[in-house]
Parts: structure tokens; sequence; C-alpha cells
């Protein structure tokens, strides 16, 4: 049984969010792309398989 890749985009703004998305599937297209802006969401996947992509501190101001 294969696991499917996860990566999760931590603090990236819109642009960087899209661009990167853009390039994880282009190199990876079976993987499960996500977005987490706020600390309760990083919590609650912090101890699940993933690749983490942090790119600031979830302080709401970007």
């Amino acid at each position: 049984m294969s696991e499917s890749i996860r990566v999760i985009l931590v603090g990236h703004c819109t642009p960087d969010c899209m661009y990167l998305t853009r390039f994880v599937r282009k190199h990876l297209p079976s993987a499960a792309v996500e977005r987490i802006n706020a600390d309760s969401e990083l919590n609650a996947v912090i101890h699940e398989p993933a690749l983490l992509l942090i790119n600031r501190v979830l302080d709401g101001r970007f």
C-alpha cells in the first residue's frame, strides 16, 4: 500500500502559495498540498507525516 505525499505550506502569502502549489504539483502530481496560516491548524497536523514548507511566524500580519 502506498502512502500519498502531503505538503503543507505554512505562513505563505497567497502569491507564494499559488507558485509553490504549482511547483509541487508539477514535480509530484499525486501530492496533496495544503495551506496553513494559524497555530491551531498547525498544531492539529504537526505530528502527522508531511513535508512542511515554513515561511514565517504565524502572526497574521502578511
